[in-house]
């Protein structure tokens, strides 16, 4: 019988420790997955970030290049209005 009271108390605890594994096992999943989620979330706006970089980038060279040509034409118009104007003036 004593043997028997044994059994079903460390069958209880057992169980109980079962429960309390489960319940860490759950938790550790959800800090897993929360961490998961966060890295994911870092990656993504890692990314975007470097994708915002590598845009911004374009742009200037963009912008640059075109304020480079807008410079020339400026000057070739001005030339032109130079050599015009000193073949109008007197």
């Amino acid at each position: 019988m004593k043997s028997s009271k044994h059994l079903d108390n460390a069958l209880e605890a057992a169980g109980c420790i079962e429960e309390k594994l489960k319940a860490a096992v759950e938790a550790w999943r959800a800090d897993i997955d929360r961490f998961a989620s966060s890295y994911e979330l870092k990656e993504i706006n890692h990314e975007l970030r470097s994708t915002i970089r590598q845009r911004e980038h374009q742009l200037h060279s963009s912008i640059r290049s075109q304020c480079s040509e807008l410079t020339c034409l400026i000057r070739n118009v001005k030339s032109d209005l130079d050599m015009c104007g000193g073949l109008i003036s007197p």
